[in-house]
């Protein structure tokens, strides 16, 4: 735009230049309808002059159905140049690999720019603070945890919830780990589903068939929750590294395909122990049927895994990068692993 930028698209353009401005010693920029991003390492910058490119045409005879020397004066206008950055004075932020800011600031503007109606709503999640979400999460689940003293049954369908979508922000993060040590991530998304789902039915046996099977249910289940507690932490410190390898081929799938087959792993070892424990509570209270328990649990991991997927990959992984959604997902599994402890009958199963 060459008239009006609004809050949206100045921080769109604003993370861009101070990203660029924080690898190159130059930027320059020629505003227009599409904005054209100049960098060069080179001492004294880019000084785009408009004689010497019409000479430069003309030696070179290069044949332009639009490029003239009026529209390069035009294209050039230091008005122009000079508008476009006192628009841009303090807007936007720095964007990096493992916090891409940018990514919610485009989704914000491309939003906004159909629906305005949102913006408010996006203005508010850009102020998203990562310890007041901690905390109200764990406070959240100590307190639904005593309420659920009243109905224990409800304990392992909402700890279950909490594991569907701590699930799938950590596959979120892993699957956008690997985008930016590998360069792209379609080409390899049946494999790395793949990964995660051959975790799932590993998980699955060690405690059905394999050698957990035996173990006592609540204890394996809070071990679970423990264990993924514990894993969620490591992702985060992974992530805030400052020597992670970030390129190649080999680096993204000897890093990226065993922790996603780590996350199913421990995600399958949870919901055939939450179906047993959800039995049982049935059959203490003679109310329900095991089939209808075990839906239950599956409805609750659905719905835990559909928004995680909502809120991850729209608000928290933008905004609060991987390491701060990691470190929210161990939030949220010490707000579940409190719920479960909480409630009452727990122990007596």
């Amino acid at each position: 735009s060459l008239t009006y930028y609004g809050p949206e698209l100045q921080a769109v353009n604003g993370s861009l230049l101070q990203t660029l401005a924080v690898v190159f010693p130059s930027v320059q920029v020629i505003p227009g309808d599409s904005n054209l991003f100049l960098v060069t390492p080179a001492a004294g910058g880019i000084q785009p002059d408009v004689d010497l490119l019409s000479e430069r045409l003309e030696e070179r005879r290069l044949a332009t159905r639009l490029i003239t020397q009026e529209h390069l004066a035009y294209l050039l206008d230091p008005d122009h140049q000079e508008w476009f950055f006192a628009n841009m004075a303090g807007a936007g932020e720095i964007n990096h690999d493992f916090t891409p800011r940018l990514l919610f600031d485009h989704l914000a503007y491309s939003t906004t720019l159909f629906t305005p109606q949102l913006r408010e709503v996006f203005a508010s999640l850009h102020q998203l603070s990562l310890l007041p979400l901690a905390i109200g999460i764990i406070l959240a689940g100590a307190g639904t945890g005593l309420l659920a003293r009243r109905k224990p049954a409800l304990a392992c369908p909402l700890v279950i919830a909490v594991t569907g979508c701590t699930a799938m922000l950590l596959e979120l993060v892993l699957f956008c780990a690997f985008q930016i040590l590998y360069g792209a991530m379609f080409q390899a998304v049946a494999l790395l589903i793949s990964a995660f789902m051959a975790g799932l039915a590993g998980g699955s046996w060690l405690v059905t068939s394999g050698p957990l099977a035996a173990r006592p249910d609540r204890q394996l289940f809070v071990a679970v929750e423990w264990a993924l507690l514990i894993f969620c932490g490591l992702l985060y410190l992974l992530f805030n590294l400052p020597a992670l390898p970030m390129e190649g081929a080999l680096h993204a799938h000897l890093l990226v395909l065993p922790l996603l087959i780590a996350t199913g792993l421990l995600t399958g070892m949870q919901f055939p122990v939450a179906s047993r424990l959800q039995q049982a509570f049935a059959a203490e209270a003679a109310s329900a049927t095991a089939a209808g328990e075990v839906g239950t649990i599956f409805s609750a991991d659905l719905i835990g895994g559909c928004l995680g997927g909502l809120l991850g990959g729209v608000v928290l992984l933008p905004v609060l990068g991987l390491g701060g959604s990691c470190l929210l997902a161990m939030a949220a599994k010490l707000g579940s692993l409190l719920l479960f402890s909480l409630s009452r009958k727990t122990a007596k199963i």
